[in-house]
C-alpha cells in the first residue's frame, strides 16, 4: 500500500476520530486548545491533510477522555455509522 491520503480505511479513521471528538462534547478549537495546537491541526487530520503518528493519536484520545482500547475497538468494528 502507498501513501495515498485517501482510502477507505483512512476514511474510516477519519471519522471514527472525528467522532471520538463530537462525543467528548468538543470542538476542534476546544480540543486544539487542550493539545497545546491551533485549530487548523485538528482540521487537518480531520479531513484527512495530516497523518497522525501513533504518539499524536494517544494524545488526541487522552484529550477526548477516551483510550487506545476503545478506539480500536469501534475503528475495527467500521466505524460510526
Amino acid at each position: 500500500m502507498g501513501k495515498q491520503l485517501y482510502n477507505k480505511q483512512r476514511e474510516r479513521f477519519r471519522t471514527t476520530i472525528k467522532q471520538v471528538r463530537l462525543d467528548a462534547g468538543l470542538t476542534q478549537v476546544e480540543l486544539a486548545d487542550k493539545l497545546k495546537r491551533h485549530q487548523s491541526y485538528v482540521s487537518d487530520y480531520e479531513r484527512g491533510h495530516r497523518r497522525l503518528d501513533w504518539v499524536a493519536i494517544e494524545e488526541v484520545l487522552v484529550a477526548c477522555q477516551t483510550n487506545l482500547v476503545h478506539f480500536s475497538k469501534w475503528y475495527l468494528a467500521g466505524g460510526p455509522k
